[in-house]
């Protein structure tokens, strides 16, 4: 599986990152993969990428309303509004899962979820990307809230290490999403952990046509 996921990486990077500059070519190899069933334009998949300094270990965040991905200047109609999915993702291409990064996410998560505070309050904790994907979430979910949506919201750790999570590492990602509850009680949780074999599986899939 690894030697197969590294084959595949290389050949789409020679054909994808052409016209791609600015991002880790490994990281969006895997969002990428992991967006199939929302089919993203390149530049759709860009505006979810906050990796860098002060992520809060966020390596991308997309934000969707009926499988659209949602941006600041996205009009929503509230009594439309039926899905809402979140897609928070870290990416580690060398390392197996870290309980240390996992945990990262549990403050990410009461950060970004907390709809009564604002973004500004966290200027000196998250970078601008962060801040501005926080913000749009916020204002928007705001306004589809009481429509009762169907809330999923899904965190992935993708790894291309051929090894199994450790039980610090799923008690870790058990509190990320029992984190996340806490401010959306009836939202699907899920942490996915992702590591080559279960990538080589994801990147086999086809992308829907329609």
């Amino acid at each position: 599986d690894v030697i197969a996921l590294k084959a595949n990486f290389a050949t789409w990077r020679a054909e994808r990152m052409t016209g791609l500059t600015g991002v880790d070519p490994f990281e969006y190899y895997c969002v990428d993969q992991f967006l199939k069933r929302f089919a993203l334009s390149d530049d759709e998949v860009r505006a979810g990428l906050v990796g860098g300094g002060n992520d809060g270990g966020a390596g991308s965040v997309h934000f969707f309303v009926n499988r659209k991905l949602v941006r600041d200047d996205t009009e929503l109609d509230p009594k439309a509004a039926c899905t809402v999915n979140v897609v928070i993702m870290q990416v580690k291409q060398s390392q197996g899962f870290s309980p240390v990064e996992i945990n990262k996410l549990v403050f990410f998560s009461d950060d970004f979820l907390d709809l009564s505070r604002q973004p500004s309050e966290y200027k000196t904790t998250y970078n601008a990307r962060v801040l501005e994907v926080m913000q749009v979430f916020k204002d928007k979910y705001r306004l589809i809230a009481g429509a009762f949506p169907d809330v999923t919201i899904d965190y992935y750790y993708v790894t291309q290490a051929d090894e199994l999570p450790n039980k610090d590492a799923q008690g870790s990602g058990d509190r990320v999403t029992e984190k996340a509850r806490e401010h959306l009680s009836n939202a699907k949780c899920t942490f996915h952990f992702i590591n080559a074999e279960k990538l080589w599986t994801q990147v086999q899939l086809r992308a829907p046509k329609s």
